[in-house]
């Protein structure tokens, strides 16, 4: 496994990314500097990831919030949306625009800070991108995003 994590660091605030899969088997989220960059992201405290695989997110070695798929298949193509509020250590991660997991905005919704993953470590946290024979690209905000931006929220290299 193998990933590949930003220079841009955050502690505070609420930022926003998106990252376009280009081949398969993704994992793209969110990973302190302890992370060692040749383990599995979600795997401790440390990162926490959306799966393409199997479409779930990862985060101290479990599937949550939610255990269960909610995105749709491992296409090439797909834009992950990443929302994180570092003032409250929470990440939403949402695909193609779609709703935040997969949820109804009553139940997901970073702009409001409903539901939401929260990360078990505090400090900075870098965008992070990788897995299994995976190609992808990030947008930290240096073009325009495919998708909009959640309320309150503004781009990691803002």
């Amino acid at each position: 496994m193998a990933h590949v994590r930003a220079t841009i660091g955050r502690s505070s605030s609420k930022r926003y990314f998106e990252y376009t899969v280009v081949a398969v088997t993704a994992r793209v989220g969110l990973a302190t500097s302890s992370f060692s960059l040749s383990t599995t992201s979600g795997a401790d405290t440390t990162s926490c990831c959306y799966l393409t695989g199997n479409a779930t997110t990862r985060h101290n070695g479990v599937n949550a919030p939610y255990p269960t798929a909610w995105g749709p298949p491992n296409d090439p193509g797909n834009i992950i949306s990443v929302a994180a509020d570092l003032d409250v250590l929470k990440v939403w991660f949402r695909v193609n625009g779609g709703q935040w997991f997969g949820r109804d905005i009553s139940i997901e919704d970073p702009a409001t800070g409903l539901g939401g993953l929260t990360l078990l470590a505090s400090g900075t946290w870098f965008p992070l991108g990788g897995g299994l024979n995976h190609e992808g690209t990030i947008n930290l905000g240096a073009s325009a995003f495919a998708y909009t931006v959640p309320v309150g929220f503004s781009a990691w290299d803002d």
